[in-house]
C-alpha cells in the first residue's frame, strides 16, 4: 500500500514527464513559480475487504498560470484542462492510470471546480483552477 507522500510523488513523476516546462510541487506552498501545478490533499476513505486495504485518496491539483490578461490566460489555463493534447492532464492521467506502481488500481480526473480563481502566492497574480483527482489503491493494510 502506498503512503500518503508516495501518492503525491507519484502524481509529480507522472506530470513531470508530460509537462517539461511546468513547475510541480507536491506539497502546498506559498510561492509558486508560474505556470504551476500544486498537489493539494483532499478528502479520502479506507474501506477494508478480506484483510486488504483498498483505499480512496481524493487529491486536488492546483493549476495556475500567469495572470496578464483575462484572454491569454484562460488560453493558457484551458490547454491543461482540454480532453486531448500534449498539456491535456485529464490525458496523462488517463495513459498513467497506475501512476506507475503495482499498488494503486486507478488514478484520474474527475472533475474541476473554481475556474477563473486567483490563487495568489507571494503577490503573484495568477488565474487558475482546481482538478479532481481520484486514486484507488490496494496492498496489506498492515505489514
Amino acid at each position: 500500500m502506498p503512503t500518503f507522500a508516495e501518492l503525491r510523488d507519484a502524481q509529480i513523476a507522472v506530470l513531470a514527464d508530460a509537462l517539461q516546462d511546468v513547475h510541480l510541487y507536491a506539497k502546498v506552498v506559498d510561492r509558486a513559480n508560474l505556470p504551476a501545478i500544486v498537489v493539494e490533499p483532499g478528502p479520502a476513505t479506507f474501506p477494508f475487504t478480506m484483510g486488504r486495504a483498498e483505499d480512496e485518496w481524493n487529491f486536488n491539483l492546483v493549476v495556475m498560470v500567469p495572470y496578464t490578461d483575462a484572454a491569454i490566460a484562460q488560453d493558457k489555463l484551458d490547454k491543461f484542462l482540454s480532453g486531448s493534447g500534449p498539456t491535456s492532464i485529464r490525458q496523462i492521467y488517463m495513459r498513467n492510470k497506475t501512476l506507475g506502481r503495482n499498488d494503486v488500481l486507478a488514478a484520474f480526473v474527475t472533475g474541476m471546480s473554481d475556474y477563473g480563481s486567483n490563487f495568489t502566492m507571494a503577490g503573484v497574480e495568477n488565474l487558475g483552477c482546481r482538478l479532481a483527482v481520484t486514486i484507488a489503491t490496494t496492498g496489506p493494510a498492515w505489514e
